[in-house]
């Protein structure tokens, strides 16, 4: 996670800058690559892919297209430089297939983290679920009775802790807080602070998707912290814009003199 939120983050910081300092920010995201094809963890992987497919489909939506130019290269880039470093270290042809599988596997591992996990939660949990706390990483130490929980992926973690009524209401909550972020970047697109603001958009997205899948790292306290620190930041941007300048009322003419008789 920390190798794909460099790149993510240099990624992101790249675009605010240029010349040198550009440059040094791409060279960063590299060795995230590096890191990330080091690691063994496919959802890894496809958090980079989510990430940079949201970047580019965000900024068709907002018609960026010079910005869009710059991500496909700088994408290319990043691919190129990680992959060269790779060849240096040495390849390994066990992992490049391992890593071929994640699209083969992405389908089913949804559908049993995402709907299976949900029911089979709901068959053991009940409507209402176990209570809040019981599935989240490190209760275990806790020496209290409490359930047996397995589930790993963000969907059967929120049912076995809220029940039914608490992930209707997550997905609403989820709903409401994507489309406000979506009217955020419309209402910011024509600053220079978009592609920050899309690059945090898309770095939450990936976070969302990973989740989907294994919500075991959002137990850490400095990710959760992380991650809700960047959501604030993407809300608040919109009190960057200032309000169009009203001019000031004109002031009454002075009365005229009086003719002198």
């Amino acid at each position: 996670w920390h190798a794909a939120m460099l790149v993510m983050l240099a990624f992101v910081m790249a675009a605010r800058h240029a010349g040198w300092w550009r440059l040094l920010w791409l060279a960063s995201a590299s060795v995230g690559v590096l890191g990330v094809t080091l690691c063994g963890r496919r959802k890894m992987v496809a958090m980079l892919v989510v990430f940079f497919a949201s970047h580019i489909a965000i900024s068709l939506r907002h018609g960026r297209l010079r910005h869009l130019g710059w991500l496909v290269v700088a994408c290319l880039a990043i691919g190129v430089v990680g992959f060269q470093v790779y060849q240096t270290l040495g390849e390994s042809t066990a992992r490049e297939r391992f890593y071929l599988t994640t699209l083969d596997t992405a389908r089913d591992d949804m559908r049993v983290h995402g709907f299976d996990a949900i029911i089979g939660t709901y068959k053991q949990a009940g409507f209402f679920g176990y209570g809040l706390g019981m599935a989240t990483q490190g209760t275990q130490h806790i020496v209290v009775d409490r359930p047996r929980t397995w589930q790993e992926s963000g969907p059967g973690k929120l049912m076995a802790e809220l029940g039914v009524p608490g992930l209707i209401g997550f997905i609403i909550l989820a709903g409401a807080l994507l489309g406000h972020v979506l009217d955020i970047l419309r209402r910011m697109s024509d600053t220079p602070l978009y592609p920050t603001l899309a690059g945090l958009t898309s770095i939450l997205i990936a976070n969302g998707a990973m989740g989907m899948v294994s919500a075991q790292l959002f137990g850490d306290p400095f990710i959760a912290t992380f991650l809700s620190l960047l959501t604030g930041i993407l809300l608040a941007a919109v009190r960057t814009r200032r309000p169009a300048t009203i001019d000031p009322p004109a002031a009454p003419a002075p009365p005229a003199e009086a003719a002198p008789p």
